[in-house]
């Protein structure tokens, strides 16, 4: 078996070490071998990848890539019998000197008597194991036990030694260990064969990096992509598109090709291994239209994985959403303006079975008018002057097998409401000028910042398209009721922006003060806004900073405006007390009197002065 060597480090334990393997039926090689010798020996046997050997031979080989070492250690019989040997020739202060890794016992392991004083010495080398034999005999040893250096050692000085041999089962003991060690790798081997032949069946690239990013497995097909470049390389050139993970495919361009990419993080312990899975577009998939849902941008960028929250209305909305991805049932989300609507919907339709259809996302107030309903449920050819050859698909068939979401429903066009209302209830289109209905596939996911039962009661939308929209109901709480959340965020936009881990990112205890006082109306997406602005000045955001971001101070050369309403011929009294009431409105006290340059105290004085309700 040349995938294991036997190194003895002289003959009594080559003969030992030769009976043994006869006895257990191996065919392991046994040679003589010393330290630096061994690292010689070993050149003729480049296969061998488990060690048996002891002392600092064990030490010096530990140390070789690709190579497992199994240290015999003495057992204390191996010990007591050396001693006893010694005792018998008249020795009464017995040294005990070997290298460490031989030494496999304590020196409290060993009973001492009043007629025999033994002293236990494990030294790392050779060198230092002849030193300590001259220094204990120099201080009244008069016997010495020990390894091949010890022993000579001790010869030179004319002091009786004893060489401490391994007995036969403990040398069986470390080839057995050295078998377990050897099935333990082919058993790895077996394991990564039927993984890479897995792999092979699979029409994707796959990748998987350790935690330190360095490439561990590979298939053909990623071997295919990358192998122009050092595999040093892959991580660092797919980093962009692979981090943060994401489940959801993101599109990809590597040289000449277009990829779908996602990526999956496997933590084992404080181990996280990435796995990234390359999917190449295919040109025989790409339809008429202009190519596949991702070429054409219809890919959800969003899971719930990648929403950041600790604020426990939000969690609810969560878990509420999971439950609600599994069903093809019609969900409507309500929220103010960017508290991240669209976001929820990706993540929605990145957790459902759905999630390797097209995401497609309209927003209903940006359709054109006059051409709404060609604009949603396609047109034929000639339909109208300038109409396409082919006709065109509508935005309800480019969803087909995925999912369409329609984001402020409420400014959809009352004409193109009662269209709407069919393909909801019958799951079907028909194209404007065509006469053939063309069925769908799809899951309709609706969002507003209004309420709907007041437009219904002024006739501006639909109530029956109402109760067949309002099925599923889900409702995002605006930022200023997760405080939790604030800072988190804030942190995490910052340093996204700036390529870091949000650890890296400080805030002062008065920016903090500001961005938790802040009412934030655009909510989220006036917070990232924000984090974005002030990543320009660095990792550390300071109240000073902040202000000039949040006050809306456009810089130097510009001056900011701030309209006020007050009566014509209002006087002073009234002028100061809107330009407070406005800025109290607006900002938290803290900032109120950074932005008007006052003190608190002077900004609270005035405020009573004036009669404002809810002086600071």
């Amino acid at each position: 078996m040349s995938s294991i060597v036997f190194l003895a480090p002289d003959e009594a334990m080559s003969r030992a070490a030769t009976a043994a393997v006869r006895s257990l039926g191996l065919s392991i090689p046994v040679i003589m071998a010393t330290d630096q010798g061994g690292l010689s020996e070993l050149r003729r046997y480049p296969n061998a990848r488990v060690l048996i050997t002891r002392g600092g031979t064990s030490r010096m080989l530990e140390g070789l890539k690709g190579r497992t070492v199994v240290s015999i250690k003495a057992s204390f019989l191996d010990i007591a019998r050396a001693l006893r040997d010694l005792a018998a020739r008249g020795c009464r202060s017995i040294a005990v000197v070997a290298h460490e890794r031989l030494i496999g016992i304590a020196g409290g392991d060993l009973e001492t008597t009043s007629a025999l004083g033994v002293t236990l010495c494990p030294c790392a080398d050779a060198e230092a194991i002849a030193s300590r034999v001259r220094e204990l005999v120099a201080a009244g040893c008069d016997g010495v036990v020990g390894d091949t250096a010890a022993v000579e050692a001790a010869r030179a000085l004319g002091v009786p030694e004893r060489f401490l041999d391994s007995d036969p089962l403990t040398i069986k003991a470390a080839i057995l260990d050295a078998l377990a060690v050897e099935r333990g790798f082919e058993e790895q081997e077996l394991m990564l064969k039927r993984f890479d032949s897995l792999l092979s069946l699979v029409n994707d690239a796959v990748a998987i990096f350790g935690s330190e990013r360095e490439l561990l497995f590979c298939n053909e097909r990623a071997r295919a992509l990358l192998g122009s470049l050092p595999t040093a390389r892959w991580y660092p050139t797919l980093q962009e598109v692979a981090y943060p993970v994401h489940q959801a495919f993101r599109l990809w361009t590597f040289g000449q090709h277009r990829y779908l990419v996602r990526s999956v993080e496997l933590a084992e312990g404080e181990r996280r291994n990435l796995v990234v899975v390359l999917r190449r577009e295919r040109q025989d998939l790409l339809d008429r239209e202009g190519g596949t849902s991702a070429s054409r941008g219809l890919v959800a960028k969003t899971s719930f994985s990648d929403l950041i929250y600790r604020d426990k209305g939000m969690e609810e909305a969560v878990e509420l959403g999971r439950r609600f991805a599994d069903s093809d049932s019609t969900v409507m989300i309500f929220g103010e303006t960017g508290t991240g609507k669209e976001g929820f919907a990706q993540s929605l339709h990145n957790a459902s079975p759905r999630r390797q259809g097209p995401f497609v996302s309209v927003n209903c107030a940006s359709l054109p008018q006059g051409i709404v309903a060609s604009e949603l449920f396609g047109y034929a050819e000639g339909a109208f002057t300038g109409a396409r050859r082919n006709g065109k698909k509508g935005l309800f068939e480019l969803a087909q097998g995925g999912t369409i979401f329609l984001d402020e429903i409420t400014e959809m066009p009352l004409e193109a409401q009662s269209l709407f209302l069919r393909v909801i209830q019958e799951r079907e289109v028909m194209r404007v000028g065509d006469d053939r209905v063309i069925p769908l596939d799809i899951r309709i996911i609706c969002a507003t910042n209004r309420r709907i039962e007041p437009l219904c009661a002024q006739g501006r939308f639909r109530l029956d398209l109402f109760y067949r929209l309002n099925v599923l109901r889900l409702r995002l709480p605006p930022l200023r009721s997760r405080p939790v959340d604030i800072l988190p965020l804030f942190t995490h936009y910052v340093a996204q922006r700036l390529g870091i881990s949000p650890l890296d990112v400080t805030v002062d205890e008065e920016a903090r003060a500001a961005l938790l006082g802040s009412p934030w109306p655009g909510n989220v997406r006036e917070l990232r806004n924000v984090a974005e602005a002030v990543s320009f000045w660095g990792r550390h955001v300071t109240l000073e900073r902040l202000l000039k971001i949040m006050s809306g101070d456009p810089g130097e050369g510009q001056a900011a405006t701030l309209t006020l309403e007050v009566p014509p011929g209002a006087s002073l009294r009234e002028v100061e007390a809107a330009y407070l009431r406005d800025l109290l409105s607006r900002h938290s006290p803290a900032q109120a009197a950074a932005i008007s340059g006052l003190s608190r105290t002077t900004l609270w004085r005035r405020a009573r002065e004036l009669g404002l309700g809810g002086a600071p």
